[in-house]
C-alpha cells in the first residue's frame, strides 16, 4: 500500500517536473527568436538538437502556448493601433500648434 503511493506520488512529481521543464525549454527557443543575443541561439540549436526539430518548430512559433506568460508579454512585438498612433500625432500637432486632423475624420467632415 505505502510502496504504491510512494509509486504513485513520484509519477505525479514526474509529470508535473516535464511539464515545467517543457515551459522552460519552450520559453528558452522562442526567446532566441525574438531577440538578439547570440549565445541564446546557440542554446536554442543545442535544445532543439536534443528534442528534436518538431518540438523546436512548435516551441518557436509558440503554436501549444506553452511559453512562459510574462515572458511573452516581455518579447512580443505588436504594432500600436491607428487610432493610438493617431492620437500621438494630434497631441504632436497640438503641442506645436498646428492644425491637423486624422484622415480618417478629415473624410467625414
Amino acid at each position: 500500500m505505502l510502496r504504491s503511493m510512494i509509486c504513485c506520488l513520484s509519477l505525479i512529481m514526474i509529470i508535473i517536473i516535464r511539464q515545467e521543464l517543457k515551459e522552460a525549454v519552450s520559453s528558452l527557443i522562442w526567446a532566441a527568436n525574438n531577440c538578439n543575443i547570440t549565445e541564446l541561439r546557440v542554446v536554442k540549436d543545442q535544445l532543439i538538437y536534443k528534442y528534436g526539430s518538431e518540438f523546436g518548430r512548435i516551441a518557436a512559433g509558440n503554436v501549444d502556448h506553452v511559453v512562459n506568460k510574462r515572458l511573452y508579454a516581455k518579447l512580443v512585438y505588436e504594432a500600436p493601433s491607428q487610432k493610438l498612433k493617431s492620437r500621438y500625432l494630434e497631441e504632436i500637432a497640438k503641442a506645436y500648434r498646428i492644425d491637423w486632423a486624422p484622415l480618417f475624420i478629415r473624410k467625414r467632415l
